[in-house]
């Protein structure tokens, strides 16, 4: 699945979701070519106090460039 389906598929009150956005930039032209959601949580009493699985998002990164080597992070 996608960031963008996991958007449609949120799970109960989760109020957003991250994803990222693979590519290219070229000579003033974005290309996006695939995207992954990455895990993401948010304090319920400080909005601006979230959490990232880091670990998760270098190895699916790593695992998508193992796949397609000139896709990079654009988004």
């Amino acid at each position: 699945p996608s960031a963008f389906s996991f958007r449609i598929g949120k799970v109960g009150n989760q109020k957003r979701v991250v994803g990222v956005l693979l590519g290219s930039w070229q000579k003033k032209v974005l290309d996006v070519s695939n995207s992954f959601a990455v895990p993401f949580d948010e304090d319920d009493k400080d909005d601006s106090v979230w959490f990232l699985d880091h670990d998760y998002l270098e190895n699916m990164y790593g695992m998508f460039k193992k796949v397609n080597a000139r896709e990079r992070i654009v988004g």
